[in-house]
């Protein structure tokens, strides 16, 4: 059964942008957040991917290049917070064409030096 993200309608229903490497810092609009990111091209390589945690307070729920999801160490899992995540390695961490992530992101951007077969990515937008 298909579920959608915000309550409000399918992916793409409340907005989405377009990146190509080297296009800069993609932001969405006030009071929103990036809630899936689609990579178009081979090889798509964030350098900077920075989780939203204003309205859960945690760091830990998105993994980011800045943290690590869901990290505690084996047999230490919580109901709120699971264990083994690894923050995305900015610059190296390579997507595959077509995959889909999900998450809570206040911002994206790709590898300036992203290949030009990376293809850009599409983030999607959701409250």
């Amino acid at each position: 059964m298909g579920r959608n993200l915000n309550g409000e309608g399918g992916l793409g229903a409340l907005g989405s942008s377009f990146s190509k490497a080297d296009s800069g810092v993609m932001v969405p609009p006030v009071g929103m957040v990036i809630c899936a990111i689609q990579f178009l091209g081979a090889d798509g390589v964030l350098d900077s991917l920075k989780p939203e945690v204003a309205s859960v307070g945690k760091a830990h729920e998105t993994f980011s290049t800045q943290y690590a999801a869901h990290n505690k160490s084996s047999g230490n899992a919580t109901t709120e917070e699971g264990e083994g995540g690894q923050a995305i390695t900015a610059d190296t961490t390579k997507f595959p064409q077509g995959i889909t992530i999900f998450g809570r992101w206040a911002s994206a951007s790709l590898a300036a030096d992203a290949s030009p077969a990376s293809g850009g990515m599409i983030c999607y937008f959701s409250y």
